[in-house]
């Protein structure tokens, strides 16, 4: 797991070295879907990158409020 801020944007990256999956093959779930509806919700983004025998990557990017933080 890697958090890097840079002013205004905070990237979060869950990264394995697992076997991974081919993402157009998977099977169809809410996980990934809903985490991407609710980061675009806040103006953030949310990609997934796996390959099989080499892991799998998801990095959320969002920007954080000057003040009062997120709703």
């Amino acid at each position: 797991v890697h958090i890097n801020y840079e002013q205004p944007w905070v990237t979060i990256v869950i990264e394995d070295n697992g076997s991974g999956f081919d993402p157009a093959k998977a099977p169809a779930g809410h996980g990934l879907k809903n985490m991407q509806r609710r980061l675009q919700t806040i103006g953030g983004t949310c990609g997934l990158d796996s390959t099989p025998g080499r892991g799998t990557k998801v990095t959320m990017r969002m920007c954080l409020p000057a003040k009062g933080g997120l709703a």
